[in-house]
């Protein structure tokens, strides 16, 4: 059975180092599974009017030249903070744009404090279930006091 599946993270899938995510998108894929990955814009402001618009690129890879996956990237103002505000208020309505029109069978939420709850809200609506896969303590790297309190929250309701 070919599944599609849906891979929701909160970093820069383009910019930041490759990890177990990348690998097991492509992997997938390679399976001649339908893989969406939706992520995080970093701020850049030489892409301030861009990263206003969401932007799909089909057919990405950076891990296996046989890999191919189906990019999905929010949209943000992109300026370092406004950047993950942003993506916290528009990535739910991506991520049920997404599953619909896809028809999404599983998703892979590597995601906690930007797009976590969201992910956790929507599957529930449309019954898809849902693979949390946690990587890093997300409260914890946080600097600011106040969006750490925030992340520490979220965290909490996408772990139950």
């Amino acid at each position: 059975m070919i599944l599609n599946i849906l891979i929701i993270h909160e970093i820069d899938w383009i910019n930041k180092v490759l990890f177990e995510p990348h690998h097991i998108s492509e992997l997938l894929s390679m399976q001649k599974h339908n893989v969406f990955v939706i992520d995080c814009r970093d701020a850049n402001l030489k892409k301030l009017s861009t990263a206003i618009h969401t932007e799909e690129i089909k057919n990405y890879h950076r891990v296996y030249d046989q890999g191919s996956i189906t990019l999905i990237r929010p949209p943000s103002i992109s300026i370092k903070g406004l950047n993950r505000i942003t993506s916290y208020l528009f990535c739910k309505k991506i991520i049920r744009e997404t599953i619909i029109k896809n028809n999404i069978h599983i998703i892979l939420l590597y995601g906690t404090a930007t797009n976590g709850t969201q992910t956790i809200d929507v599957a529930k609506e449309l019954k898809i279930p849902v693979f949390y896969r946690l990587l890093d303590i997300t409260h914890s790297l946080v600097k600011t006091p106040i969006i750490r309190q925030f992340a520490r929250k979220n965290e909490q309701l996408v772990i139950r």
